[in-house]
Order: structure tokens, then C-alpha cells, then sequence
């Protein structure tokens, strides 16, 4: 039977730093310490002279079986070996686990022996007590990491849930955040479409060919539509309807994307590091899924309320076309055409978005201004120039009710002043004019010189691109100017030769009407 030292102490035996303690307070030179297993098998022992070792080897059958029958400590001599051994029984939940022996030579009285073993025997029940409960002070440690990083991981997806952030933006984001909680070699998003193939997104070093994303994106989607709970597979080879994916990846954990009982898509995460999914992963991964359900919904409710907002906008613009069929369509190419000059100027994406709203809406208080003086074929003269120019104030009013158009305003009010301060209707200059104002005039002045009139043909584009230039610093913006020559003749075209098709055909009606 061998014998081990402190190099190599059996944990299931006792705890390690437990043991060390023991050793530190009750071994020495001439006294050991040995812990025996249920059945008297040595386990480990220390300060383990020859003769003191060779006792306990020999006798450690007896020395178990008289701790075993000895309530309290069973004080020992062992004549022929002249040594002396106190053992008694340790205890886990009620069963015998291991027996703590105390080994000295037969000099050292029974008495004092006796009652080293007895404080080694208290001590033992204080360490293990404070070892369970450092393990539980550690394991609730543990807990608490995990639920903060959980709740933060939360916190950020709800910070991040702004009803105009698009979409993908925020899912890719959300997946990113997850795959630092979870640790999966990948995660991704199934989310339902209009027509019967969804749209999936996969993110992580984990990457799926398209053969094998859409098809278990729709196979996600049935299943969590006909049973709305979290679907965790930690063998994928021993599924037959994830075979196609199981060369691929190993494990699988998948939760609804759900709102009043409507299945908006699925997330999922793929191959979890170093271990199994279980209930917490799920658990964790259906609190995200609600949230970003919860998102889903909103992003829908508000894109339903930009699309009521953009018809009635295009319904507003088709009553001012209606008045001038010569400028049909003028305000969706000023719209489109300001946009891109804002792209192009590398402008943020927020004015992006909102200068296409006023670009629509720039000409809106056309509605108030005569038909006749909107469609007289000659120059204007001063009365009816004066006319003309109150549409922009006419527009402002029109608009300032309508809270949600309160920031497009300025380009309505102000898409006629001039760099130069010439303009109107408050003769701004410079930087002073806003500068939505300055994208649409610019945008404005060359869809003028590029559309037909009742008063004159269209300016081809590369004269009108030359006007631009030659203006520049006078009537426009120098800097916008010059990003407006870089959006080129042929993406110009592009952008207008729809519309001035629709206000060709417009015309041409209007003019079969008055022959008739």
C-alpha cells in the first residue's frame, strides 16, 4: 500500500486548503497526520517518518474499524510498532466519509494525544463549515457576475431599442452583445416577410453558406410557429430534420420572437464554447427575445406611421402638381435630387432623411398662390412676382401644426434666399441660411433649369451643370456646390428621368383637354 504525501492530497478525501490547515496546526516532526477512506485505505498522510507510517499501513483496517465503533475518539497504542494513534470518523450528510488519524510514538501520553485529536476534531468542523460556506459565498458570487451582466446585457438592448434604428443595425448589434454573455460561435436572427421566404441573419466566427441558412431559417420558423417555447438540441446529429446543418454545427438553441400571439421571427445561437445549452442559457435568451420583440413591434407601429405620413405628404404634393401640370413631379425629383446632394456631402444620415421630407414639401404653399399666376406662359410681372414669392411663408404655415414637421420647416421657409443675401423672403446670407434651405435650393434651381415651362424649353443638363458652377457663391452654397457636380450628369439622370417622363405625359393630357 502506498502511502501519499501533501505533493498529491485527495480531494474527494478532503478539501485541499481543509487539509493543509490540519497538517499546519497538528503535524510535526515525530506526529502525523493521516486521512484514511471509508473502507481504511490511506489516502494521504504527512510528516510520514518510517516507522510512524508503517504503523498506520499496517494497522489501518483496525485503526477504521475502532473509530467506526467509538463514538467520539478512539485512542490506540500499537506496542509492537511503539506507537500511538487517536482516529476519529468524518462525516458528509450522515455518512461515514473518511477517518482522520493522528500518529505520534508511544512517548506522548494517551491523555495528550487524546486531546490534540479532540481539538483537531473541533477544528475540522469549523474549517469545513467555513469551506461550504466560501464555496457558497463564491457560487453566489458567481450568480450575482452573471445576472449583472445578464441585466446589463438587457439594459444595453433596451437603450438600443430607438424605433427609427434600422433593423438589421440593431439585431447585428444585439447578436455581438449576446455572443459576449453566452459565448456561441455563433448567433442570428429569423424574422418573418411578406412572402413565405424569411429573412435570416447569422453573426459570429460561425459563417452558414446560403443553401444552409435559408433552409434552417424556415425550419426554425415552422416549428416555432407550431410550438412557441425554446428549442434546445445539443446533438444536431441526432435530429433528422436539423441533418442538413449537423456537419456544421453541433448544438442548437432557438427562442420566438413573439407579440400577441403573432410569431414575428426567431433568434437563435449556435455551438455554445466548452459546454452544453441548458435552461439558464434559454431562459436568458427568451428575456432578449422578448425585448427585442418588443422592438419589432414598435419598429413596425412607427414604420406604419411613417408611411400614413409620407402618403398624406404625396397626396399634399399631388394637389400642388395638379395646379401646374408643368411642374408635376417637380417636388419628388427636388426631394431625391437634394437627398443625394446631402449623401454626397457626407452630411449625417438624420439630415439625409429629413431633407427628403422637405424637399417634397418645399413648394406646398404653391396651393395658395392664383392658378393663373402658377400657369401664365410669360414672365411674371411685379404683382404677380410678388405673389409668387409669399409661398414659402404660405408653406411655413401650413406646416408649423403638425409637430412632427416642425424640423423640416426651415428648408420650406428658406429654399429661395440666396448665398449672397439677395434672396428671400428674410434675405439670409451665408451660413446663416439653414441648411436644409441651402440643399434645396440647389436641388430646386437645377430641376427648374432642367424641366420644361410654360415659358421656356429645358436647359440641357451639362448647361445647367455649368450654371451651378458659375453660380457658386452667389446664388449657392460654394461647398455644396461643388459636392453637387460630383454627383455626376448620368446619376442625375437616373434620379429624374422617371419623373419628367410622368410630367411629359401630364402635359400632353392637359393639352388634349383644352383642345377638346
Amino acid at each position: 500500500m502506498s502511502v501519499l504525501t501533501t505533493g498529491s492530497i485527495c480531494q474527494a478525501a478532503l478539501p485541499n486548503d481543509v487539509f493543509a490547515c490540519l497538517i499546519e496546526r497538528f503535524a510535526c516532526p515525530g506526529r502525523g497526520v493521516a486521512v484514511l477512506d471509508a473502507d481504511g485505505a490511506i489516502v494521504v498522510s504527512t510528516y510520514a517518518e518510517a516507522l510512524l507510517t508503517q504503523a498506520v499501513e499496517t494497522n489501518a483496517a483496525a485503526i477504521t474499524a475502532g473509530a467506526r465503533e467509538c463514538v467520539d475518539v478512539s485512542c490506540v497504542s500499537w506496542p509492537a510498532s511503539r506507537v500511538r494513534t487517536c482516529a476519529f470518523i468524518h462525516r458528509e450528510r450522515g455518512s461515514v466519509h473518511c477517518v482522520i488519524v493522528l500518529v505520534c510514538h508511544d512517548s506522548v501520553a494517551e491523555q495528550t494525544l487524546a486531546h490534540e485529536a479532540q481539538l483537531m476534531r473541533l477544528t475540522l468542523g469549523d474549517l469545513m463549515r467555513m469551506h461550504t460556506s466560501t464555496q457558497e459565498i463564491d457560487s453566489l458570487s458567481t450568480q450575482l457576475s452573471n445576472t449583472y451582466e445578464e441585466l446589463s446585457l438587457i439594459y444595453r438592448l433596451s437603450s438600443g431599442m430607438k424605433v427609427n434604428r434600422e433593423t438589421r443595425e440593431f439585431f447585428r448589434q444585439a447578436c455581438m452583445d449576446v455572443m459576449n454573455v453566452v459565448n456561441v460561435r455563433g448567433m442570428g436572427v429569423v424574422l418573418r416577410t411578406t412572402n413565405e421566404t424569411p429573412l435570416a441573419s447569422l453573426y459570429g466566427e460561425l459563417t452558414l453558406p446560403s443553401n444552409v441558412l435559408a433552409p434552417l431559417a424556415t425550419e426554425l420558423m415552422k416549428q416555432l410557429d407550431a410550438k412557441r417555447q425554446a428549442l434546445l438540441i445539443n446533438d444536431m446529429t441526432a435530429r433528422p430534420d436539423f441533418a442538413f446543418v449537423s456537419t456544421r454545427a453541433r448544438q442548437l438553441l432557438a427562442v420566438p420572437l413573439e407579440r400577441d400571439g403573432e410569431l414575428l421571427g426567431v433568434l437563435f445561437c449556435v455551438d455554445k464554447a466548452g459546454a452544453d445549452f441548458d435552461t439558464v442559457d434559454a431562459k436568458l435568451l427568451a428575456s432578449i427575445a422578448n425585448e427585442a420583440a418588443i422592438y419589432l413591434e414598435n419598429a413596425k407601429l412607427f414604420q406604419d406611421v411613417r408611411e400614413l405620413l409620407m402618403g398624406l405628404m404625396h397626396s399634399l404634393v399631388s394637389a400642388v402638381d395638379a395646379k401646374d401640370a408643368y411642374t408635376c413631379g417637380h417636388s419628388e425629383r427636388v426631394a431625391l435630387i437634394a437627398r443625394e446632394l446631402a449623401t454626397v456631402a457626407g452630411l449625417p444620415t438624420q439630415i439625409v432623411e429629413r431633407v427628403y421630407m422637405s424637399g417634397l414639401l418645399h413648394d406646398v404653399g404653391k396651393i395658395g398662390v392664383p392658378e393663373a399666376v402658377l400657369q401664365k406662359p410669360g414672365k411674371l410681372n411685379d404683382e404677380e412676382f410678388a405673389l409668387m414669392k409669399q409661398h414659402p411663408d404660405i408653406g411655413a404655415r401650413i406646416l408649423r401644426d403638425v409637430r412632427q414637421l416642425g424640423d423640416i420647416i426651415p428648408g420650406v421657409l428658406h429654399h429661395h434666399e440666396r448665398w449672397d443675401g439677395s434672396g428671400y423672403p428674410a434675405n439670409l446670407q451665408g451660413n446663416d441660411i439653414p441648411i436644409l434651405g441651402r440643399l434645396i435650393c440647389l436641388a430646386d434651381c437645377f430641376d427648374a433649369m432642367t424641366s420644361n415651362r410654360t415659358y421656356r424649353r429645358a436647359l440641357p443638363f451639362e448647361v445647367a451643370m455649368l450654371e451651378i458652377r458659375k453660380n457658386a457663391g452667389l446664388q449657392f452654397d460654394p461647398e455644396l456646390a461643388e459636392a453637387f457636380i460630383r454627383i455626376g450628369e448620368v446619376r442625375l439622370r437616373e434620379l429624374t428621368s422617371g419623373h419628367h417622363e410622368q410630367a411629359s405625359r401630364l402635359i400632353a393630357e392637359h393639352r388634349s383637354l383644352r383642345v377638346a
